[in-house]
């Protein structure tokens, strides 16, 4: 498969939208949202180092925003935190049971961090969110 930005995002949102309780989680940002407890998973930032001869390794973090439109925080941070368990779960399931690595479109990555964000408007709909960050991910490609 190819290595490219498009095809990891691509990839890690896959996964997140399989986890059960996330109504949608598109690889590409939507404009508009349904109700529910929704995903965003979007490239960050990204540097593309020249390697030895013939080599470039794309170094990327990528972000997975779990999100839902915020009516009660209590209550909302009640439905969320039992699907981040899941989310977790299954992008580290990804790279220490399954040999693919996000079906190959990365080759590792170095740590998954969680932000709770309590305040993200999206699409004129305040929410409530966390963002799961893969960062330090990991491409060598051959040119």
């Amino acid at each position: 498969m190819t290595q490219n930005f498009t095809t990891a995002v691509s990839e890690v949102a896959e996964v997140v939208a399989a986890v059960s309780g996330i109504t949608a989680a598109p690889a590409n940002p939507a404009e508009n949202i349904g109700r529910g407890v929704f995903a965003l998973t979007v490239m960050l930032t990204s540097t593309t180092e020249i390697s030895e001869t013939g080599t470039k390794m794309h170094l990327m973090n990528i972000g997975s925003y779990i999100l839902t439109p915020r009516t009660d925080l209590d209550r909302d941070m009640a439905r969320l935190l039992p699907i981040l368990d899941l989310v977790d779960t299954a992008l580290i399931t990804e790279i220490t049971t399954v040999s693919a690595f996000f079906d190959g479109s990365i080759d590792t990555f170095g740590i998954l961090r969680w932000e709770f964000v309590p305040s993200y408007p999206y699409s004129g709909v305040e929410c409530v969110c966390y963002r799961a960050m893969l960062e330090d991910v990991k491409q060598k490609i051959n040119l």
